[in-house]
């Protein structure tokens, strides 16, 4: 029973830490994604440049989730 009762503050650990990395990246991307939307459509070069920043967290966030399976 004592094995039991020491991991169980592990697996609480464990838990925190893989929503902490799995929001960071995510808040990341939902608010790009929320600056590109408020841009006007004239204005190319931004929305590319954040475009790519998109792109780059979901692939942070792909890694993030294959690397906890």
């Amino acid at each position: 029973m004592q094995p039991i009762s020491q991991s169980y503050p592990q697996q609480q650990k464990f838990t925190a830490n893989a929503a902490y990395e799995l929001r960071s990246p995510l808040a990341s991307l939902l608010a790009t994604v929320e600056i590109i939307l408020r841009l006007p459509p004239s204005n190319q070069w931004d929305i590319l440049l954040l475009l790519q920043t998109v792109e780059r967290q979901g692939r942070r966030l792909s890694h993030l989730i294959s690397d906890l399976l």
